[in-house]
């Protein structure tokens, strides 16, 4: 994720286009490891908003 997130505001030194296109695809596949486990649910742990959806989200704006 850090990979990303250099690339994506510039901090550091440029980032080679291989290592930005490997980062790019270990979200895909965290993402899409989040969305089955949600399947036919709302939330990651309970029924109710918990800090791990919160925590996921704010750890996935800096990439969407």
């Amino acid at each position: 994720m850090y990979t990303l997130v250099r690339a994506i505001f510039g901090y550091g030194e440029p980032i080679d286009a291989d290592i930005y296109n490997n980062a790019i695809k270990d979200i895909k596949e965290i993402v899409k490891i989040i969305n089955n486990h949600l399947q036919g649910k709302k939330n990651l742990v309970a029924e109710h908003i918990t800090v791990a959806d919160i925590a996921v989200a704010v750890m996935l704006i800096p990439v969407y």
